[in-house]
């Protein structure tokens, strides 16, 4: 009986540390600054063979 629900409880903890995001990608913020501009790119910094991923690239212009 106790080998039941202790194979249950193994089975029960990936999804909970997903949630917390134990597997997850963690993402890099990187930022490079100018007088006249600003660039921040917010990506995984690392990325497994065969995985999609987003990258938000943010320009901000000091002058036009």
């Amino acid at each position: 009986m106790w080998e039941r629900r202790g194979t249950l409880l193994i089975f029960a903890v990936v999804p909970i540390l997903a949630l917390f995001n134990v597997f997850g990608q963690a993402s890099l913020t990187s930022n490079a600054n100018s007088p006249t501009a600003s660039l921040s790119v917010d990506s995984p910094a690392h990325v497994r063979s065969g995985l999609m991923f987003t990258a938000q690239i943010t320009v901000h212009t000091a002058q036009m």
